[in-house]
């Protein structure tokens, strides 16, 4: 029986679970392409996170555009920041949807301050909703000039925070992707992993080992080195999905 959309948030938000997918998939921030990347290795995320959902029984959906989360002016005096892409960023981005619970999005690393940035406790975006401990707002939005006059809006917001997503295009989360995961998500994360010769299903048994951390019958792997972890989850036959 597929999980209902409160389980699937309730597995979303689990804290273990998002320290273990953090720990694996967030990087340093690095140019990428002659733009800073903050690390947020979303295609990564897409891969783990699909593959979680899917494996709950959730029709999941991929969206590719662009966000911004904004704290707007401070009544203090402090000035407004974003933290994602601009309208005219080289870089893109990407996050999941999910009929009937809506967009998610678990990678932004938004919490530690980088100033002027004053950072935000933060999981990230569930049920098209931004998770955060004060009030926000979360807006999507298929038009890039109405994405660039949204976060300027925003900026304008005495005191409030607000996330702003430019969907480009859609597409099906489908089995190939699950497969094929490594070489999907591209990234510096996924390229790492590929030249170590690990299996392109990989990001599908870190999916499977987070559901059985979840459960209570795995141990969390984040306490030593990344590259044992990895070697664990691929070595695991329990983790391998079904033929």
């Amino acid at each position: 029986m597929p999980a209902t959309d409160h389980d699937l948030t309730q597995a979303l938000l689990d804290p273990a679970l998002l320290d273990e997918l953090h720990a694996f998939l967030w990087t340093e921030p690095f140019s990428n392409r002659g733009t800073r990347d903050d690390g947020w290795s979303c295609r990564d995320h897409i891969v783990v996170v699909g593959a979680l959902l899917r494996t709950l029984g959730a029709e999941v959906r991929i969206r590719h555009g662009r966000c911004m989360f904004v704290q707007g002016r401070g009544s203090g005096g402090a000035p407004p920041v974003g933290i994602g892409q601009e309208g005219s960023s080289r870089l893109g981005h990407a996050w999941l949807l999910v009929p009937g619970l809506g967009d998610v999005d678990l990678s932004p690393r938004i919490a530690a301050p980088q100033l002027p940035w004053a950072g935000v406790d933060s999981p990230g975006i569930v049920g098209s909703a931004w998770i955060a401990p004060r009030e926000t707002s979360f807006a999507t939005t298929t038009k890039l000039r109405e994405y660039t006059a949204t976060i300027e809006h925003a900026t304008a917001a005495t005191d409030e925070l607000r996330a702003v997503y430019l969907i480009q295009s859609e597409e099906p989360y489908g089995a190939d992707i699950a497969r094929m995961g490594l070489s999907w998500a591209n990234s510096r994360v996924s390229q790492r992993l590929r030249g170590r010769g690990l299996p392109e299903d990989l990001y599908s048994r870190f999916a499977a080992h987070l559901l059985g951390l979840r459960a209570g019958y795995r141990q969390p792997l984040r306490g030593i080195s990344p590259n044992k972890a990895w070697a664990i989850i691929a070595a695991d036959v329990d983790l391998a999905p079904a033929e």
